[in-house]
């Protein structure tokens, strides 16, 4: 007993070195397809390959172990070999890939499947090797009697308990903290450790194994079945209906796997997070279900109960539909759940804790404060520290910090609650129908221990028809289903499909030997088959794709009640758009207020009004600044009014790189404000991710402008590492522009500074431009320092379609446009300095900026940056004739500052000291006069 629970024991750490394994591959597969779901179906199904010609091999030559252990133990030692190559080979993918763009150009579907074959050869030794392990260890068990397939259900319960270990561990700890390469390491050192460990235990046991491999044999000679050395003597591996069984049920919990992904990166986001938690509910459902089974031993008669199973997994399926279209009313009202500590409580707190202030002084400065001002102050947590500094007891420095700390605490424990939020609306929609689908391999595997073929054999050849219906599931999930018919129609098929099945078996009853009951159930199962999907409830678009796990935690939805909900998300809002694409869902939806927005994933990512600002002056500011203007590439389409704003300037060729198709069809409904980019015959259109185009295409632009989403969501976080920006200098061309937008809401000023060093690190001259009252901006980056040329800027926003764009975002003037400067090279080499750069391995900015997704920084973000900022005169040439004309144009751009926003005023007062020094006595001393006085 205790030999067997050391095994178990080692079996569960290797499944959960191989879920480590699963999560870091995915990461590094979504380098590769730029894309989760396609990244997540490409995994799974070359792990689903791998596990299953490795299952397959080793059951056909199970009868030749002798010791099964040390067998055992040599596997996972090369296991954990075989681990440690696959960073190494993963740059020969894009070798791979590279040499087929160069030769076909093939769309981007066909390059998709050619990632996939490249993902499942890279892939398949290591897999291989991790599926034969099951069988290996099962001829331990040969000649054990009855209880051989409870013994591998054991094994099987044990092995899906270490994975649900490895998945949560690799997600939520040991990628953080170590990165990719060292978590790789670490579970190759685990895989050779259990290996080691099994060799130890197997080779102290190598004198009692031989009699018991003895008695198997002379056991199955008595019984008059000895173990054939190979499946070749038999007419079939296993029995038909459990191949069918176990190849449907493995199509199906694929598929639903990735579907189910698909739902919930609508329900609970596209973070870091999110796909080791999804991995780890659905584990812990089959861990469940095996430990009940264990428990209730149904493992006596196992073939009867497969039906019944798949009857219970069908139904569970299809209950899961019910609940998903309830789930973001319930986290709303999860989230609105009262919290226990006050943000002013902490702010008091942390004060008094860094000893600025005593409680004494902090009661008499806010009762000293104005009444008014602190009744219902925004931000109630800076109340007390602004007290405090109204009364002199801390200075301005002391209270920022004091703001950003509370901040980051409160941002910390909403996401602990947001976190937990997710967990259970996954847990919601997976944990039933995972427990009753994962009843069906355990079953059939107990029905076929004590069959001819023997425990090793049977367990190998059900273990790989049960992955060949995985791989063929894991494929078509993300490939196929979700692209054509849409997730909730998947998920209804799936449903169906099971229930096909308990059709299939009552039908065969009722041939076999009619009754009331069998015709009955034939019956029966044939009508829920064929009900199923046109049962399947309609999901409501908009509140499907609300995005309620970034907008739940906003202070203007006041509690957590359905009418709440409803007239956040619901009332007065029209659906336009929806669509299950190939990588992610996309719908557009027109507010009561008459903007229009695009949300992917439930994520808005353009608008016509409110980030209209944004989307224009991102094509147009680089496009003002830049030496040359022929070549242009726009990662991202989006709204596509970047894209038209790009194409007001003479450009000759321009590519807009977007990896979703149904993001291009859906910008169709903002033609009105875009400019109609779609049918100018100077743009192309790229359907592929943005990182691996520029990779791939060896094309050189003038102007690159990457805007990508958010750089805490999975795969757009990959649009803000090193590497991506070092892929992008590459494909400048001398004297060429770089632009990167990056949000300031959501964002610490520790990220911030990660991003924007990381940004300086690859390009020699950065500048950093705002674009909407500091709440977005854009970082410019060249190898080559370029100077803003005031003559030429002026030029440029003059032309006619320029100043038409330009003018609807309220810029009517080279001088309206540069007052949206910040800081230059200068000034950011300094605002940066010491900050650790964000990389695709340790993804520094992707694990921890979902933790401040609920707190805005940018206030604080603002005021470091004009602190930072030293003006704009000495980044500018040709700004006029003379002193007295530059200082007339710098006051002209100081004003502009002032115009736009009371925040902007310390921006517009290092304007007017440019303007002051040049010219003494002109406007500049007058807006600063203006401004020492608190007039405007």
């Amino acid at each position: 007993m205790l030999a067997d629970a050391g095994v178990c024991a080692l079996f569960a750490a290797s499944g959960a070195a191989a879920l480590v394994y699963q999560v870091v591959w995915t990461r590094m597969m979504i380098l590769v397809f730029g894309s989760t779901s396609l990244a997540v179906s490409s995994i799974l199904t070359a792990f689903m390959a791998g596990l299953a010609a490795g299952s397959y091999a080793a059951g056909r030559k199970a009868g030749l172990i002798r010791r099964p252990l040390l067998a055992y133990g040599a596997i996972e030692i090369c296991i954990g070999l075989t681990a440690l190559s696959v960073p190494l080979l993963v740059p020969a993918v894009g070798i791979l890939q590279k040499a087929v763009w160069d030769a076909f150009h093939p769309p981007f579907l066909i390059q998709s499947v050619v990632r996939f074959v490249l993902a499942c050869a890279l892939l398949l030794m290591p897999t291989a090797l991790m599926g034969a392990t099951l069988p290996v260890l099962a001829r331990r068990y040969a000649g054990r009697g009855g209880r051989q397939g409870f013994r591998l259900g054991i094994l099987y319960a044990a092995n899906t308990s270490g994975a649900v270990a490895g998945a949560a561990l690799s997600g939520f700890v040991l990628l953080p903290a170590l990165g990719v390469e060292a978590t790789v390491r670490a579970a190759a050192a685990a895989s050779i450790a259990v290996g080691v460990a099994a060799a130890v235990l197997g080779a102290r046991r190598a004198g009692r194994q031989a009699p018991a491999v003895a008695a198997s044999d002379s056991g199955g000679a008595r019984r008059g079945a000895p173990e054939p050395a190979s499946p070749v003597r038999l007419p079939f591996p296993v029995p038909y209906g459990l191949a069918a069984a176990v190849f449907a049920s493995g199509f199906a919990s694929m598929t639903l796997e990735v579907v189910w992904s698909r739902i919930l990166g609508l329900l609970v986001g596209s973070s870091v997070y999110a796909f080791s938690m999804v991995l780890a509910i659905f584990l812990s459902g089959l861990a469940a279900r095996a430990a009940a089974l264990l428990k209730t031993r149904l493992g006596e008669r196992p073939a009867r109960l497969l039906v019944p199973a798949f009857a219970v997994a069908s139904l569970a399926v299809f209950a899961s539909m019910l609940a998903i279209g309830e789930l973001p009313r319930l986290f709303l009202k999860w989230a609105k759940r009262p919290g226990i500590e006050t943000p002013r409580g902490l702010m008091e707190e942390f004060i008094v804790s860094k000893g600025w202030a005593t409680p004494e002084q902090i009661g008499e400065a806010v009762a000293a404060a104005d009444s008014d001002e602190f009744r219902e102050p925004s931000e109630p947590a800076l109340s007390v520290a602004d007290a405090l500094r109204q009364a002199g007891v801390i200075g301005e420095s002391q209270q920022r910090d004091a703001g950003i700390h509370v901040k980051r605490v409160s941002a910390g424990r909403t996401y602990n609650r947001f976190l937990a939020g997710q967990v259970i609306m996954a847990f919601a929609v997976l944990f039933a129908p995972v427990f009753f689908m994962g009843m069906v391999f355990p079953l059939a595997l107990a029905s076929a221990a004590g069959g001819a073929a023997g425990p090793a054999a049977g367990a190998g050849r059900l273990y790989a028809w049960n992955t060949l219906g995985c791989i063929i599931g894991s494929f078509s999930g993300g490939f196929v289903l979700v692209p054509l018919v849409g997730a909730a129609a998947s998920v209804s098929l799936m449903a169906a499909l099971y229930m096909a099945f308990v059709f299939a078996a009552a039908a065969k009853a009722a041939r076999s030997g009619p009754s009331p009951a069998s015709v009955g159930a034939a019956i029966a199962a044939a009508l829920a088959c064929a009900a199923l999907p046109l049962l399947s409830p309609k999901w409501d678009g908009l509140v499907m794709s609300c995005g309620i796990y970034q907008y739940a935690f906003r202070d203007r939805i006041p509690d957590g009640s359905r009418e709440s909900f409803d007239r956040e998300f619901v009332a007065g809002n029209r659906l336009l758009f929806y669509k299950d694409g190939l990588t992610t869902t996309v719908t557009v939806v027109e507010e009561k207020s008459g903007n229009v927005f695009m949300a992917t994933n439930g994520k808005t990512d353009a608008s016509s009004r409110a980030d209209l600002s944004t989307q224009v002056l991102l094509g147009q500011i680089p496009m003002a600044l830049a030496p040359c203007r022929d070549d242009v590439c726009i990662i991202g389409y989006a709204s596509g009014v970047t894209v038209g704003s790009v194409l007001t300037h003479p450009v000759r060729r321009a590519v807009a790189v977007e990896i979703e198709p149904a993001v291009v069809e859906a910008s169709r409904f903002f033609d009105g404000v875009n400019g109609r980019p779609l049918d100018d015959p100077r743009l192309m259109v790229a359907t592929d991710d943005g990182r691996i185009y520029l990779a791939l295409s060896g094309r050189k632009f003038d102007v690159i402008v990457s805007e990508p989403s958010n750089p805490w969501m999975t795969i757009a976080s990959n649009l803000f590492t090193g590497e991506f920006f070092r892929i992008g200098k590459e494909r400048l061309k001398p004297k060429g522009l770089f632009c990167q937008w990056i949000q300031l809401y959501c964002l610490d000023t520790v990220n911030l500074r990660s991003l924007i060093a990381t940004f300086k690190s690859v390009f020699g001259h950065v500048s950093i431009f705002y674009t909407k009252e500091m709440v977005d901006m854009l970082l410019i980056g060249s190898d080559e320092r370029v100077f803003l040329d005031a003559a030429e800027i002026r030029r440029r926003v003059e032309e006619k379609e320029v100043a038409s764009d330009l003018d609807r975002v309220g810029v009517s003037s080279a001088a309206d446009l540069l007052s949206r400067f910040i800081i230059g090279p200068d000034e950011v080499a300094a605002f940066s300095a010491g900050a650790n750069l964000n990389t695709d391995d340790n993804a520094l900015v992707e694990f921890s900026s979902p933790k401040t997704l609920f707190t805005s920084f940018h206030v604080e973000i603002q005021q470091m940056m004009i602190e930072a900022s030293a003006g704009i005169s000495k980044y500018m040439k040709d700004s006029g004739e003379d002193a007295r004309a530059r200082a007339g144009f710098l006051a002209e751009i100081a004003e502009s500052a002032m115009s736009q926003s009371d925040s902007l005023e310390g921006l517009a007062r290092r304007f007017a000291q440019d303007s002051a020094d040049l010219d003494p006595q002109g406007r500049g001393k007058l807006i600063l006069d203006a401004l020492s006085s608190g007039e405007n």
